[in-house]
């Protein structure tokens, strides 16, 4: 396969929101978003493929690498060759990139967020970058769009970690940040016993309710041309807000595993956000 097919392959086993935010965005740049998405995908696999945290730094730097190259114009990987043709929307924004990389390592580590600032800017390092990097992409050229594009890809990270939040501390991991566990008075060791006390419950709605200001903030920003710039991530973060409603309706009980769309349900949430944005 030529690099444009790995790209296109690696994003047809992804998840099922990255599938619909993709077949809904403008053909013209569908390519250069596969592309980019690809390599996303692929840095993100570091934590998984590399359990030791010194073997994960080794291919980060080699990543780090990566990006300065093909800024340089000669990247080594397949999925960075599939982006190189599109980089020109792109210019001097290589910043971006190196943010996900520092988001890939807050993964790798696993560090708490002391303030709820903390936590933004973990969300734009994991999100908030690459819903940038898509609005270029997608033709976006105002400040006011790409604030947008920042936004939405916070609200997509908070979304999530309103749905599968008190799953991960079940398993170790502390998203919601430590002055918002003192502000509802949750203990910092959420656990089987206390995962669906009503101050738990509180918290993950005021992430929820964050989220959904976040977005609507967004799209309050973003000048009518220029939104089809930000139709990938007004999907994502649509199926990522209703996939923390359904969550919470599911109840307390049912937080240690978090909950799917049914695809039927995800492609017309997927379909009506992306028709609005027009």
């Amino acid at each position: 396969m030529n690099p444009a097919e790995q790209a296109a392959a690696k994003v047809a086993a992804a998840s099922l929101d990255l599938r619909l935010s993709l077949i809904f965005a403008p053909a013209a740049r569908r390519p250069a978003l596969t592309a980019l998405h690809a390599v996303y995908l692929e840095l993100h696999e570091v934590p998984r493929e590399a359990r030791d945290p010194g073997v994960a730094d080794v291919k980060l730097r080699w990543w780090e690498e990566e990006i300065g190259l093909l800024y340089a114009g000669k990247p080594r990987h397949p999925l960075t060759q599939s982006l190189l043709p599109h980089m020109a929307a792109l210019k001097d924004r290589q910043a971006l990139f190196l943010d996900l990389v520092a988001g890939t390592r807050a993964d790798i580590a696993g560090a708490g967020f002391p303030t709820f600032e903390d936590m933004k800017r973990y969300c734009f390092r994991h999100s908030g970058a690459l819903s940038e990097l898509s609005a270029l992409l997608g033709d976006a050229h105002s400040e006011e769009t790409l604030l947008a594009a920042r936004l939405l890809g916070n609200a997509s990270c908070l979304a999530d970690v309103a749905s599968g939040g008190i799953a991960a501390a079940l398993g170790g991991r502390l998203l919601f940040a430590a002055e918002d566990l003192k502000l509802h008075g949750v203990d910092k060791h959420i656990n089987g016993e206390t995962h669906a006390d009503a101050p738990v419950r509180a918290l993950v709605q005021d992430y929820e309710d964050r989220a959904r200001a976040l977005r609507a903030s967004a799209l309050r920003a973003a000048p009518m041309a220029e939104r089809p710039a930000l139709t990938v991530w007004r999907v994502r973060s649509a199926l990522a807000l209703k996939r923390a409603r359904k969550q919470e309706r599911a109840g307390s009980a049912a937080a240690a595993e978090p909950v799917g769309l049914h695809p039927l349900s995800a492609l017309i949430t997927a379909w009506v956000s992306a028709r609005s944005m027009h």
